[in-house]
């Protein structure tokens, strides 16, 4: 009985101990309310702002991690082309033979491929036998039963099987309710309509809708048996030039992507032998990337979908720690303070016999009761901002306590901030003498070292989010405000029919002509590709006149004679395509008639863009003759080099109509543009029956090339004014608390003669040489971080000094203004009322 009794006894002994340091921990907080509320309010927002970027980028890099095991052993084959050793492009596509081939080596266990078919027509057409429902359709692959065996995507109905069988397809859940509604999918027939041929395909499975967090966007897969079906399908197979299949390859276990270096050397040396040339092994065509790393790791070409930049990624984790440390340190700082006004209360507490483990449970205990506060803070913080802070990132993401990772992130975020803010106070108390204590002197011994170093990171810190956010905001509105060389406003676009005859260059004749008598319309122009969008057709031309045979890898697009005008583009010498030049046959069946731009001059050699006028271009038995030259224009956003591009004129392979309207057109819902969509949509029935009208603005398309800057610049710009607000508060307390302890020394210095103005140097001097420090430590390597970063764009602002100095300048003010304002009660205040303090 003794022994229960006294484990019974102990129980309670520490109970109460722990009930009376809880005690000690609250009484302390209400005695500070302004530090105590500033501490908790800081550490609130810092966690909270740390859990929301947490999710973020735990969503960023969960991307393509959710297949089976052998993710890991899963790469994509990508394509570099390069010329004289300069890099030309880079794309996320190689041809289907390739990987055929790679089967047959020992490390690869297996293949699947894609084709995709934006090289042809995208309507599909679903007929009841009521209405017949047409839509412009994105994201259409063929596609090998394999598919299903390399990645994660389960059917809702059908099987993988269905692949292998020609002119079958399986949909996704979206696709299946816009065509069929509520009706069941399965045995039903889509009809694709090509500029060759209608091709119908029986709906053999439905696919859930594929997860946020994939690289890929698939909402058709087409049997890839169905390509073997048609004469180019059957070439393109084994052509080794048909670079434009999806091709992924799973190596064997305990092989690396590396093993096939050779490998793939020697195929791309016996493809190039069929021209006489030979690989350059130092610039090899061919290399292989791991599909988890797709999204943040490439910016290739031909995606499937846009990705997202690691360094992007990588910069927001930076800002949660560095808003974290600002707290933290306003935590320290405080604590400290806190602590040394206690001096005696712990000198006391030493001599009647106090251990460290019990002074260390005292200030933990205190720690305890601020963080914990300052967590359920961020908790609520998290809960209320979080659909608002998903909607600014445009990702989604569930709670984070349902997540067992972001649980890991949050416990030990707040085991650090326990940790730091209840040892460091320790340490500053532990090592005093026990006499220097008791006569209350621990405030003159006040590790003021260690609080300026604290105050220099923080300060640091701000700045590098202040420089950082400037940085972004300053490159974005530097693209925003470059000179396009190409006239983007007030076009409204229209996608091209599919749904046509014999006719269609007819119709399309009397369509444009229409659409030009309506007063709000000043032109229409066709052309495959539009300025904002990627231009993957390309081919490689040369000098005949020359005698080399050095080519030139050349964008090229189509366009009719209208192009020029519409888009005012700048023709700097020769002349526009005549409506006579119009072209009956294929391309290349005579001499065509092309324009060039400036960088396809350089790329060539000529002299001058009037030494081109004139000049022939020739490519694989293709003769062109160069009747005028443009002026460099940005079809991309400035973040891409300009490439040389050729102009041909052609109307029925466009993809577009653009639209060239006489009044301001931003929004879709101007009342004058409602009036031209009607008229419009009227003509459209009337020449294309049955085939979609789908409509864009296209400087709103544009505009969307700027996402992930205008996404990073939102979200720096929050987490700025996030980090400011912590600082200030802090710095406010800190000041506040530094100004109490010197009170007395104020009043002396006012009796001895001492103004207002010397009163508030002496106060803000410190505060602002530590500014000046952190300055000195930080531009240098904000400035190469910056640098770094300008990299990612072929067009990038030049780093002016004000990047560096405002901000700088501006931290220098704002500690200025918090140091006089708390100060200048104090600088007027009676010195007498000083003097009595002691």
């Amino acid at each position: 009985m003794v022994r229960p009794l006294l484990m019974r006894m102990s129980y309670v002994n520490v109970f109460n101990m722990l009930t009376n340091y809880l005690k000690l921990a609250f009484r302390n907080l209400l005695r500070h309310k302004s530090a105590s509320a500033i501490t908790i309010f800081g550490l609130g927002m810092a966690l909270a702002a740390a859990l929301l970027i947490g999710q973020y980028v735990r969503f960023e890099l969960s991307y393509d991690r959710f297949h089976g095991a052998g993710i890991d052993r899963t790469y994509r084959i990508f394509s570099r082309d390069f010329s004289s050793g300069a890099l030309q492009y880079e794309a996320a596509t190689s041809p289907a033979v390739l990987a055929t081939s790679l089967l047959n080596t020992p490390q690869v266990e297996a293949i699947t491929r894609l084709c995709g078919s934006s090289s042809f027509s995208n309507v599909l057409s679903y007929d009841n036998g009521e209405e017949v429902r047409s839509f412009n359709t994105r994201h259409s692959y063929f596609a090998e039963t394999s598919f299903f065996d390399f990645f994660d995507f389960p059917l809702l109905k059908g099987s993988k099987e269905a692949l292998d069988q020609p002119f079958q397809v399986i949909i996704s859940e979206s696709m299946a309710l816009k065509f069929f509604g509520a009706d069941d999918p399965m045995g039903k027939t889509l009809k694709w309509h090509t500029s060759m041929d209608d091709v119908e395909y029986t709906v053999a499975g439905v696919l859930k809708d594929l997860p946020a967090n994939s690289h890929m966007a698939v909402n058709f897969l087409f049997s890839f048996p169905t390509l073997a079906q048609t004469e180019r399908g059957r070439a393109d197979l084994k052509d080794w030039d048909a670079e434009y299949f999806h091709s992924y390859v799973r190596i064997r276990q305990g092989s690396h992507p590396e093993d096939l270096s050779e490998q793939l050397l020697e195929f791309e040396g016996e493809w190039l032998g069929k021209y006489g040339m030979a690989p350059d092994p130092a610039h090899p065509r061919w290399h292989m990337q791991p599909v988890v790393d797709i999204h943040l790791h490439s910016q290739l070409m031909e995606e499937m979908k846009t990705n997202n930049s690691a360094a992007d990624v990588y910069f927001l984790v930076a800002i949660a720690l560095f808003v974290l440390v600002i707290a933290w340190v306003n935590h320290i700082n405080l604590s400290m303070f806190s602590a040394l006004s206690r001096g005696k209360e712990v000198g006391v507490r030493r001599l009647i016999g106090a251990g460290k483990w019990q002074l260390i449970q005292q200030f933990v205990a205190e720690a305890l009761v601020v963080n914990v506060l300052a967590l359920g803070l961020a908790f609520t913080m998290v809960q209320v901002s979080s659909t608002w802070f998903q909607a600014v990132a445009g990702v989604p993401f569930g709670l984070f306590w349902k997540d067992n990772v972001m649980l890991m992130v949050c416990w030990v975020l707040f085991f650090v901030s326990v940790s730091i803010s209840s040892f460091v106070p320790f340490c500053l108390l532990q090592n005093r003498q026990l006499a220097s204590m008791l006569k209350g002197k621990t405030s003159a011994l006040a590790g003021g070292g260690l609080r300026s170093t604290l105050m220099v990171v923080q300060f640091a810190a701000s700045l590098f989010i202040i420089v950082g956010t400037a940085a972004v905001y300053g490159q974005l509105k530097f693209m925003h405000n470059m000179k396009l060389g190409i006239d983007i406003e007030n076009t409204l676009v229209l996608t091209t029919p599919s749904l046509v005859d014999s006719t269609y260059l007819s119709r399309l004749e009397v369509f444009r002509n229409e659409l030009q008598q309506y007063p709000g319309i000043r032109a229409v122009s066709t052309s495959a590709v539009l300025p904002g969008n990627e231009n993957t057709w390309q081919q490689r031309f040369w000098k005949p006149e020359s005698g080399s045979d050095e080519a030139v890898l050349m964008t090229f697009d189509v366009v009719d004679d209208s192009f020029v005008d519409v888009f005012g583009v700048e023709i700097l010498e020769g002349r526009d395509f005549l409506p006579t030049e119009q072209r009956a046959g294929d391309f290349g069946d005579a001499l065509e008639s092309i324009l060039i731009n400036e960088k396809a001059v350089q790329a060539h050699g000529f002299a001058s863009a009037k030494d081109a006028v004139g000049s022939e271009l020739a490519s694989k038995g293709v003769r062109c003759k160069i009747v005028g030259v443009v002026k460099d224009f940005h079809q991309e956003s400035p973040k891409a080099a300009i490439p040389p591009t050729m102009f041909v004129l052609d109307n029925i392979n466009s993809t577009f109509y653009a639209v060239k309207l006489n009044f301001p057109a931003s929004d879709l819902n101007n009342e004058a543009l409602t009036a031209a969509l009607t008229f419009i949509g009227g003509k459209w029935e009337e020449m294309f029956p049955n085939n979609p009208f789908d409509y864009f603005l296209l400087e709103n398309r544009y505009e969307q090339q700027y996402a992930s800057e205008n996404r990073l610049s939102t979200l720096l710009s929050i987490f700025s004014g996030l980090s400011i607000v912590i600082s200030c508060l802090g710095l406010f307390a800190l000041v506040s608390l530094t100004i109490a302890q010197r009170t007395k020394e104020i009043g002396i210095r006012k009796v001895l003669g001492a103004s207002i103005t010397d009163l508030l140097l002496l106060l803000s001097s410190r505060f602002v040489m530590l500014v000046g420090i952190a300055i000195v430590v930080t531009l240098p390597i904000t400035f190469w971080l910056v640098s770094e970063w300008l990299q990612n764009y072929a067009y990038a602002m030049r780093l002016g000094w004000w990047l560096f100095a405002l901000p700088g300048a501006g931290l220098i003010l704002l500690a200025l203004v918090v140091v006089v304002v708390e100060a200048i009660p104090k600088a007027q205040a009676n010195p007498v009322d000083s003097l009595r303090m002691e």
